[in-house]
């Protein structure tokens, strides 16, 4: 098992079952899947503090907590509409990761909710 608390058996569990992720590790797994997912230029590296996923820049740092996924983004703040608890903008703010806009997931729903702008983040790389 990694920093993050990755391990494979949860990522099997989270692919093969074709059911909604219900466990915060399960959300983790599929948001990697998500991630990785977005072509063969998309590498992953665990660091210290997070989990950093790039093409030529990182487009996605996540940090993986006990209560919800953290996830910075190379997203501008004021071009997404920031909802308390969901997003908000971290361009003033000291944090682990790369990039100005957080994005806060705790389930599936959240999930399902970042993917337009994680989405922005990685074409944007």
């Amino acid at each position: 098992m990694g920093q993050a608390g990755v391990s494979n058996s949860a990522a099997a569990k989270a692919t093969d079952s074709g059911t909604e992720p219900k466990t915060l590790q399960d959300v983790w797994e599929s948001l990697k899947a998500f991630l990785l997912a977005r072509g063969d230029d998309v590498q992953m590296k665990e660091l210290e503090q997070y989990v950093a996923f790039r093409r030529l820049k990182n487009f996605a740092c996540v940090r993986v907590r006990s209560k919800d996924l953290q996830i910075w983004t190379r997203l501008n703040p004021s071009s997404v509409p920031l909802e308390e608890g969901f997003t908000r903008d971290v361009s003033q703010i000291g944090h682990a990761g790369t990039g100005d806009l957080e994005i806060r997931i705790q389930a599936a729903a959240d999930l399902e909710r970042a993917q337009p702008l994680l989405l922005r983040s990685y074409h944007g790389a």
